[in-house]
C-alpha cells in the first residue's frame, strides 16, 4: 500500500510525502499524480523517507521524475542505492 500526502512546508512548489511500498498499481498512481502536477508547471519535491520498498517500475519512475526536475529527498540508504544503481531502460 502507498500513501501520498502533501507536506505542510513553506516551499514554493508541491511537496509530496510518499510512504509505503512503491510497487505495481501504486507506481501508476504516483505517475498519474506527478504528471498532473508537472503539467501545471509547478516544481515538485518528493520526500521518500517513508518508502520501504520499490520495484523496478517504481525506481524507473523516480529516475524519470528526477530528469524532469523533481527533487527527491530523505530516501533511506536502501532506496537511495536502488535509485543510484539502477540502469535506465534502453
Amino acid at each position: 500500500m502507498l500513501r501520498i500526502t502533501l507536506d505542510d512546508s513553506d516551499w514554493d512548489g508541491i511537496p509530496l510525502v510518499v510512504e509505503g511500498k512503491l510497487v505495481g498499481e501504486s507506481v501508476a498512481e504516483l505517475d498519474r499524480l506527478t504528471a498532473l502536477i508537472l503539467r501545471e508547471g509547478k516544481p515538485l519535491r518528493m520526500d521518500l523517507a517513508g518508502v520501504s520498498f520499490m520495484d523496478d517500475a517504481g525506481v524507473q519512475l523516480v529516475k524519470r521524475l528526477q530528469t524532469l526536475g523533481t527533487q527527491v529527498n530523505n530516501s533511506s540508504m536502501y532506496i537511495g542505492s536502488l535509485i543510484r544503481e539502477s540502469k535506465s531502460p534502453d
